[in-house]
């Protein structure tokens, strides 16, 4: 993988590690009752999580780099 492709890919990491975080926060949230935070962490966290899987397609389709290599 080229320079810019590992900086897709580590975009991409962080941006699904922040979206786990952010939905468990909902979760927490909402177990405590704090349901309109609960809901405002978890759209947070589907956007995000949208957002690392544009990359995360981006990455594999439009650069090649899931492309299987026969050996």
């Amino acid at each position: 993988m080229t320079g810019s492709e590992r900086r897709i890919g580590a975009v991409h990491a962080l941006g699904t590690d922040i979206a786990i975080f952010l939905l468990l926060g909902s979760l927490i949230a909402r177990m405590r009752g704090r349901y309109s935070s609960g809901i405002g962490l978890a759209l947070a966290g589907n956007v995000i999580l949208a957002g690392a899987g544009f990359l995360g397609g981006h990455l594999a389709l439009n650069r090649g780099t899931a492309r299987r290599t026969v050996h």
